[in-house]
């Protein structure tokens, strides 16, 4: 098993992690992990009050 976590600190001037999340190159990326062999889950976590945000 493999585990990875990408985790940013998102500054003030940085957008929300909804406007992340909406993004096209974010919504391609998702498109892209689906067809990850052998992938069985990926997880996007956000944590607004901390202003973090990531996969």
């Amino acid at each position: 098993m493999r585990i990875e976590v990408a985790w940013w600190d998102l500054g003030a001037d940085d957008p929300e992690p909804d406007e992340l999340a909406a993004s096209p190159a974010i919504q391609q990326a998702f498109g892209e992990w689906e067809r990850v062999p052998n992938l069985t889950t990926k997880l996007w976590l956000v944590s607004r009050d901390a202003r973090r945000w990531g996969p």
